[in-house]
């Protein structure tokens, strides 16, 4: 499987010669993964996906014709309610660029007659990616009329090792720096409306809006966090095995004045955009308390703000009440400081 852009392909490579050749599958799959090689004759089985496609197990062989064995929804649904993703590459810095995907505004019954406000989702991880996958949270806004752009600031997978390590002891700082700058891009680029953008993100998606919205307090017009970190001491005091010493990659050894600065709970007072917070009761990565933080300090300011608690959630939300609750308040918030500008 080979990742370009977001963007997954399947290929059939001959060990001894190296040549390969590309297996052009019979649906509109972008994204492959979980590759199973049977061992008795030329089928494999993956699970596929596309931006407009729901998760398919799938048997394959190298003619590419390809037999859905599992879906995971019951019923189909129409691909024509779904925004296709576009991959974009933005020029930012000096001789570099900043890589992600751009998802226009759809529904098939309405058209917009303005440029659509945008609302860039900002991955977790940090070193992670967004790709061409079906993505519900995405579609559930490009079928409101939202533009959607997922950026892979620098750091993260999918681009290549030099590209990936820009992140190194700069997290808080360049990821922060890249959203702001493709956002002016895109401004330019007249794809989306300039004076509504939001921002979204979560865990440490959560942690690059809050260093957003207090590096520029006035650029953004709404912002949504879910679980998002905002004291890196408490973070790193008790970090999860598999991620043991990955703040050191991440910011460098912390003392006490670099753990304060690097911390957006102790400079949540310069934050003036409108902002809702979402946050499990359960979490054991980010406790509830660190979104209380940023909270006590929003009502102190009088920024306007929501703040919701789910008790029985912990680091991402898996209920459906849940989600459906999410999305209501989200799609309002929204609506009430963006849309209805």
């Amino acid at each position: 499987i080979r990742n370009q852009l977001g963007f997954a392909t399947l290929w059939e490579i001959e060990l001894t010669t190296g040549l390969e050749n590309k297996i052009e599958l019979n649906e509109e799959y972008t994204w492959l993964e979980s590759l199973a090689v049977s061992r008795s004759d030329d089928q494999i089985a993956l699970v596929a996906s596309g931006g407009r496609k729901p998760p398919e197990i799938i048997i394959t062989d190298p003619s590419g014709r390809s037999k859905i064995i599992q879906k995971s929804t019951k019923k189909d649904l129409p691909v024509k309610w779904f925004s296709r993703p576009e991959p974009i590459s933005l020029d930012i810095w000096d001789d570099d660029v900043v890589h992600g995907l751009f998802y226009k505004p759809h529904h098939p019954e309405y058209e917009g007659e303005d440029k659509p406000p945008l609302l860039i989702i900002i991955h977790s991880g940090p070193t992670r990616q967004k790709y061409a996958e079906f993505q519900p949270r995405t579609q559930y806004f490009t079928s409101r009329g939202y533009g959607v752009f997922e950026i892979n600031y620098h750091g993260s997978t999918g681009y290549g090792r030099n590209y990936w390590e820009v992140l190194n002891q700069n997290w808080g700082d360049i990821d922060v720096e890249d959203v702001k700058k493709a956002a002016d891009k895109i401004k330019e680029l007249d794809l989306v409306d300039p004076e509504r953008i939001m921002l979204m993100g979560s865990s440490s998606g959560g942690y690059t809006v809050y260093q957003l919205l207090i590096r520029y307090p006035t650029d953004f017009q709404a912002a949504v966090v879910l679980y998002g970190i905002s004291d890196l001491f408490a973070f790193s005091a008790n970090p999860l095995k598999f991620e043991s010493n990955y703040d050191l990659w991440l910011v460098g050894p912390l003392d006490k004045d670099s753990i304060r600065d690097l911390s957006p709970v102790n400079s949540a007072n310069k934050i003036e955009t409108p902002l809702i917070i979402f946050q499990g009761g359960e979490d054991p990565v980010v406790p509830q308390k660190q979104a209380e933080a940023i909270v006590e300090q929003l009502q102190k300011n009088n920024v306007p703000h929501e703040y919701h608690l789910y008790p029985e959630e912990g680091h991402g939300f898996q209920k459906s009440e849940t989600l459906n609750d999410f999305y209501q308040k989200t799609e309002a918030f929204l609506k009430k400081y963006v849309m209805d500008r």
